[in-house]
């Protein structure tokens, strides 16, 4: 589309190359997000099943 607009061809790869990365990143983001909801969701915690020390 922006080669149709008049955009120069490095101009849309370096577009097309900077909307990759910043879905790669918030497609990371989001992964760590939905794992450490699912820990936090887990009864118990870090520390589930071990004795506490001193107790």
């Amino acid at each position: 589309m922006l080669l149709l607009c008049g955009a120069s061809l490095a101009g849309t790869v370096g577009t097309a190359l900077g909307l990759a990365a910043v879905t790669a990143a918030c497609r990371l983001l989001l992964r760590w997000s939905e794992r450490c909801a699912t820990r936090a969701a887990r009864p118990g915690g870090r520390h589930a099943g071990r004795e506490t020390p001193g107790g």
